[in-house]
């Protein structure tokens, strides 16, 4: 039984049943590389993270091909505060995913998506540290191509297509 648990898990990373890890590229960083402090009232780490202002990050991530995308895993992050926001390109519309989610020191940190169809996602660090590392970072879903090889029309209408009308219909 212990033998068949730890083949589920490898060097401490999770990992799920038929989704694949995504690649991605960081498009844009914006502000905030290595604490630098742009205006002196904004701070970055600070002991009262949830109620300072602070110097807000963007990261703008490329999963260069549409995708369902299920978890985002963050692995040893710091304390911080994020919003997550998904676009099926990179003029937008971008929309909100999840909003001042609390990510906590030291921990996997697993943002679920709920498998939604993107090419591009985007973290904003509201307060707290921002992300250094991005090798820290793992997406986890499917590939549009590999749901076409995999799954018929007819599924492939109702796991990607019919979320992608709404969610980016006008």
């Amino acid at each position: 039984m212990m033998k068949q648990i730890q083949q589920k898990y490898s060097k401490s990373k999770l990992e799920y049943n038929k989704l694949d890890i995504i690649p991605f590229k960081i498009l844009k960083e914006v502000n905030d590389n290595y604490y630098t402090i742009i205006q002196p009232e904004k701070i970055r780490r600070n002991l009262s993270w949830r109620t300072e202002p602070i110097i807000e990050q963007k990261i703008l991530f490329d999963l260069n091909e549409l995708c369902l995308l299920s978890k985002i895993h963050i692995y040893d992050a710091n304390v911080m505060k994020l919003d997550l926001e998904i676009a099926k390109d990179i003029e937008g519309p971008f929309i909100k995913i999840q909003q001042e989610m609390e990510i906590v020191s030291g921990k996997v940190r697993i943002l679920k998506i709920g498998s939604l169809p993107c090419r591009y996602f985007r973290i904003k660090i509201k307060k707290g540290c921002p992300i250094m590392d991005f090798k820290k970072i793992e997406c986890y879903g499917l590939l549009i191509n590999e749901i076409k090889n995999k799954y018929d029309e007819e599924t492939l209408d109702i796991l990607f297509y019919n979320t992608y009308d709404i969610i980016y219909s006008n």
